[in-house]
């Protein structure tokens, strides 16, 4: 065992017995301080640190019982030893309640002192290392409760819904947007069965999908749940060693998203509808002049002419309405709302379609 840094402290009325201690503790690589009572006992134990006392019980002023009190509130992480030479079952008991590790009586061989300074020092290691790692342990609890806490916030506060299940199919986590597209409760759901939660069949069968295949990685699917449709993204959690610990589902909501698309399809068949009526017109126009059927008729020949040409002009029209709808929607351009009048608009309307 190592004793450098090791101080120790004698508290003996006996000059004698407090030489004798130093001499013997010296020579063993110990520093040692000495006291000639109680009260300076204790003024160097409050003014230094000790790792061992050696306490005297029989001492003028303030005795060793005293002392041993004292040290309890100011010097807890010194190891007191009881040199006395009034050993009795009391006296050691008494000791022993106030913290003592071990009991000495008067006279002792050097080797009786030494061999109980060496044990003394060995249980102080032992309690300061125990300390040492219950203060780790509990900073680590602290850290991991922080980190739940911090983690919890953040899945609760994502708009997507996130389920987490274990390897038994348990329902370990999930968060308020989960819960919300589901329609469930979180008292009702976390720690039972997948199966049994009310999640629906698709939904189960697809989050423990992952526990029984090992080469599972990540699956997407899409499915209803009353008026909306939601998107799962499921995918395993495993461990360092690759094992398969449990399965999490991140789902999203896509009802808007499916809206939007089929109001889009809507829109491109409108769009292709109005695109194709004018390009028709001129098409059938340009086939009758191609064609020759009014080559005489100069007049014919301009007015469908015209005809194409304001076929043309709508259509420009409708592509330029079409780029200005795509800047409104960006920002870019302001809407200038103005009055129309719609005897104009359908008179031109029913000589385009008059023919």
């Amino acid at each position: 065992m190592e004793v450098g840094g090791n101080k120790i402290l004698v508290v003996d009325d006996e000059p004698g017995m407090r030489e004798g201690c130093r001499w013997v503790l010296s020579s063993e690589g110990y520093e040692v301080d000495l006291a000639k009572d109680g009260l300076e006992g204790l003024s160097k134990l409050k003014s230094d640190s000790f790792s061992i006392a050696l306490v005297d019980l029989k001492m003028p002023g303030m005795d060793g019982l005293q002392l041993l009190h004292e040290v309890q509130v100011a010097a807890p992480d010194t190891v007191c030893i009881v040199i006395t030479g009034y050993a009795t079952l009391e006296t050691a008991v008494e000791a022993t309640k106030r913290g003592v590790y071990d009991f000495i009586s008067k006279p002792f061989m050097p080797d009786e002192l030494t061999c109980s300074v060496r044990r003394a020092l060995e249980r102080r290691r032992l309690s300061l290392e125990a300390r040492r790692l219950r203060e780790e342990m509990e900073r680590n609890l602290l850290n991991l409760n922080a980190e739940k806490s911090r983690m919890r916030s953040i899945v609760n506060c994502m708009v997507d819904g996130v389920l987490v299940i274990n390897r038994e199919a348990q329902l370990v986590l999930t968060n308020p947007a989960a819960l919300q597209m589901l329609r469930l409760r979180e008292a009702e759901v976390v720690g039972g069965q997948v199966a049994e939660v009310g999640l629906g069949f698709e939904l189960s069968d697809l989050i423990v999908s992952p526990l029984s295949d090992s080469g599972y990685e990540m699956k997407t699917r899409e499915f209803a749940v009353e008026e909306r449709v939601l998107m799962a993204n499921v995918a395993p959690i495993r461990d360092e060693r690759g094992q398969i610990l449990g399965s999490v589902a991140l789902l999203r909501d896509i009802t808007r998203l499916k809206e939007l698309d089929k109001v889009k399809s809507q829109f491109v068949r409108m769009v292709a509808h109005e695109l194709r009526a004018p390009l028709g017109a001129i098409s059938q126009y340009l086939d009758v002049l191609v064609s020759g059927v009014v080559a005489g008729d100069p007049e014919r020949q301009a007015r469908m002419l015209s005809r194409c040409q304001d076929r043309a002009t709508a259509l420009l029209g409708l592509i330029d309405d079409l780029l200005d709808l795509s800047k409104i929607e960006a920002g870019r351009v302001a809407r200038d709302l103005e009055p129309l009048d719609i005897g104009i608009l359908l008179a031109e309307t029913v000589e385009i379609f008059r023919a």
